[in-house]
């Protein structure tokens, strides 16, 4: 439920796709699907990947490496529920790109509530953007 309220809302903002996927050999073996890219004047600028576990996990953070060097793209962020504190972004050594890893807080007693709580992540998400064009 999270992932189609995030795509729909940052829809209306953006040009956004659920539903990319590229291979990333020349056997045509190896197909990459993120879970969400972002996308300004045509081009690929932000990937997000939405996980539902308590911990970061390398084999998270190498597989959005993996998206975004071979997707050409700076910046990826992983989302997280708020299980725990996340740190603010690991950046691959000698390297332009950079994993950002952001929480976001899915409890709540009403949908009101759960739309609130995207909206400030999409809000968050949005400024992310952002800064990417300064």
């Amino acid at each position: 439920m999270f992932i189609d309220y995030l795509n729909q809302t940052l829809k209306k903002r953006d040009s956004v796709k659920n539903d990319f996927n590229r291979h990333i050999d020349e056997e045509q073996r190896t197909l990459i699907r993120p879970d969400i890219i972002v996308k300004k004047k045509g081009i690929i600028v932000l990937i997000l990947d939405t996980k539902y576990k308590t911990s970061i996990k390398d084999d998270d953070l190498n597989q959005m490496w993996i998206y975004c060097i071979s997707l050409n793209v700076s910046t990826g962020i992983l989302v997280y529920p708020q299980y725990f504190e996340a740190p603010f972004s690991r950046t691959l050594l000698s390297s332009r790109y950079k994993i950002l890893l952001k929480n976001i807080d899915l409890t709540g007693n009403t949908f009101e509530e759960f739309k609130e709580k995207c909206k400030t992540f999409v809000d968050d998400v949005e400024r992310c953007i952002m800064e990417l064009f300064l």
